[in-house]
């Protein structure tokens, strides 16, 4: 929060007024986003980690028409 504070005067008030509100959103939510958190398994958060990661890393890297080496295609072929 404090963070917050220094960012209003300093920076966009817009910004730190919205980053207020996620704080009390959170907060308002604390014991649900908790409970929520103790469910999730370890196989969960690693999928939510690679997920993004092959999206924003690994397919850039990937010229148009080339296949991402060890994912399988089940593409079909025009024209045949």
């Amino acid at each position: 929060m404090v963070t917050l504070g220094v960012y209003a005067p300093v920076g966009s008030q817009s910004v730190a007024a919205s980053g207020g509100v996620a704080t009390v959103v959170m907060l308002a939510f604390k014991q649900v986003l908790h409970d929520w958190l103790r469910s999730i398994t370890c196989k969960e958060v690693r999928s939510a980690t690679l997920i993004p990661a092959a999206t924003f890393i690994a397919l850039p890297g990937c010229r148009k028409g080339q296949s991402i080496p060890g994912a399988s295609s089940n593409r079909r072929r025009s024209g045949s």
